[in-house]
């Protein structure tokens, strides 16, 4: 990711519920959990400048289905049209997700 400037932009994740820390700051705005077992989770993400400060925390919260549901969950709409495209990935593979 980039600012408007063209420096690069660092951002952290956690997954609470399963990471106590934040992550490293880093360039590449996609983060990945495996293995997670079916239940709620919330995904927070945040900016950090070069000067180690922190931008406003931004969260979101999903059910991870069980499998047996999954295809359910695929055939229904998505009603949140504000996820983001990541949400929806994680939506359309077993998960309903929520602002």
């Amino acid at each position: 990711m980039k600012r408007a400037g063209g420096r690069p932009m660092l951002v952290q994740a956690s997954l609470r519920g399963v990471t106590k820390e934040w992550s490293a700051p880093q360039t590449d705005a996609a983060f990945e959990f495996t293995a997670l077992r079916a239940g709620n989770y919330t995904f927070h993400a945040r900016a950090v400048d070069r000067f180690g400060r922190f931008g406003p925390e931004l969260t979101l919260s999903f059910l991870l289905a069980p499998r047996g549901i999954k295809a359910l969950l695929r055939s229904s709409p998505m009603p949140w049209p504000a996820c983001s495209q990541s949400a929806r990935a994680c939506a359309d593979a077993c998960a309903i997700c929520t602002d």
